[in-house]
């Protein structure tokens, strides 16, 4: 479980706070190709995950990506550039650290303001 420096934050839309989403960050530091990063219980559900690469600390890490979530989990991938070829990327094998962000949903709460 990586969530160190995770930070989770109450979220507010035009029409009021929307009662059980989160705004979560926190920052990940890895050797080798990714890691997996799970949102603290009681969230359910991540949404809309996304990763940026701390570059000064990583020369040659070139790419991160993020899979889709699944549950409260999301994997961030990171990737450099072959010996031979510095336009085909292959799995990073060096230390890298990483921002990250991600919504989190307790599901079944009711959105203030979209009440019927």
């Amino acid at each position: 479980m990586a969530n160190y420096g995770a930070l989770g934050e109450g979220w507010s839309y035009a029409n009021g706070p929307r009662n059980g989403e989160f705004l979560f960050r926190g920052q990940v530091s890895k050797t080798g190709a990714s890691i997996v990063v799970t949102l603290p219980l009681p969230i359910r559900l991540a949404l809309f995950p996304t990763a940026v690469l701390v570059s000064s600390t990583a020369p040659t890490v070139l790419e991160l990506t993020v899979s889709a979530p699944s549950g409260n989990t999301f994997t961030i991938f990171a990737w450099q550039a072959t010996s031979t070829n510095v336009t085909t990327l292959v799995a990073a094998t060096g230390a890298w650290v990483a921002n990250w962000m991600c919504f989190g949903n307790l599901p079944g709460v009711t959105p203030i303001g979209n009440q019927s």
